[in-house]
């Protein structure tokens, strides 16, 4: 397994799980848990093995109303806002993205 971290978004942090590709990945697949869900359920964790099996890195990405505790989901424009912050911080890591298509 890779790594977790948070990333800084206007809504409060949220936490990005890391699962590098099997091989020299092909692309970045990110991933966003369901409405009170997270990002270990099963259908999830299901496409993360296929994808990384296939030669994607993974990025399952938690939003912060769910890091913060919360059970409701935020307003969709507020998971918006989180989702474009936390997609162009990975953008900006190259050892995360380093040039590689974006799949979401």
């Amino acid at each position: 397994m890779g790594r977790t971290w948070e990333v800084p978004t206007p809504r409060g942090p949220a936490r990005l799980a890391l699962d590098p590709a099997a091989g020299p990945a092909r692309g970045l697949l990110v991933l966003g848990h369901g409405a009170g869900g997270d990002v270990d359920a099963p259908d999830l964790v299901a496409v993360r093995e296929r994808a990384v099996a296939a030669g994607l890195t993974v990025v399952r990405m938690t939003q912060p109303y769910r890091v913060a505790g919360r059970r409701a989901p935020a307003p969709a424009a507020h998971l918006d806002e989180a989702w474009t912050a936390a997609v162009a911080a990975l953008r900006a890591d190259g050892a995360v993205a380093a040039g590689l298509p974006l799949l979401v």
